[in-house]
């Protein structure tokens, strides 16, 4: 059995071909993340995860029974996609602890700034950076990584179901979707 972590992670991004240099200060915090990973496949091939039409959330029992549901507003993240070479799909995410929302300003204060939750001050950013991913024949994926929140870093797999074609937008910029 793989390692339990008491939140549900729901993610569903929706990712456009990065067409920023690296001097982009929106990318510097996952830029220097991708140094580690062999991306010299994906030349071309790096999309930025668009905050915009993207959605990062979890789903808790608070206090054990009642479940509350939430999602951070603030994140940024790169992914290193080509279709054909799923089993080395690359993801970098950053998220905003301060950005919490849960409906309740009130818990979601208590939850940033709280000492038995986030502590916000010392640990401002939860973070996921892929280790490994694997592809399966009916083209999901499973991205293994590095997951940090609270200054615990653990190593958390998350499965994802079948990417959508690569598309273009309104502005002509390549997408792909994946939940």
């Amino acid at each position: 059995m793989k390692k339990l972590i008491p939140v549900l992670i729901i993610l569903t991004f929706f990712g456009c071909k990065n067409e920023t240099t690296s001097e982009d200060p929106k990318n510097a915090a996952t830029a220097k993340n991708v140094a580690s990973f062999d991306t010299s496949q994906f030349i071309g091939n790096d999309y930025i995860i668009d905050d915009q039409h993207s959605y990062i959330g979890f789903k808790i029992k608070y206090f054990g029974f009642s479940p509350v549901r939430g999602r951070f507003d603030t994140f940024d993240g790169t992914v290193f996609y080509e279709p054909n070479h799923l089993n080395q799909l690359y993801m970098s995410v950053v998220i905003d602890v301060n950005s919490i929302n849960t409906g309740n300003e009130r818990r979601d204060t208590d939850l940033i700034t709280g000492e038995g939750w986030f502590k916000e001050k010392a640990f401002p950013k939860i973070t996921f950076e892929t280790i490994s991913s694997e592809a399966n024949a009916d083209g999901s994926f499973q991205l293994t990584g590095h997951f940090s929140m609270n200054g615990i870093t653990k190593e958390l797999t998350i499965s994802f179901e079948t990417p959508t074609a690569i598309s273009r937008d309104w502005a002509a910029n390549e997408q792909v979707d994946y939940s």
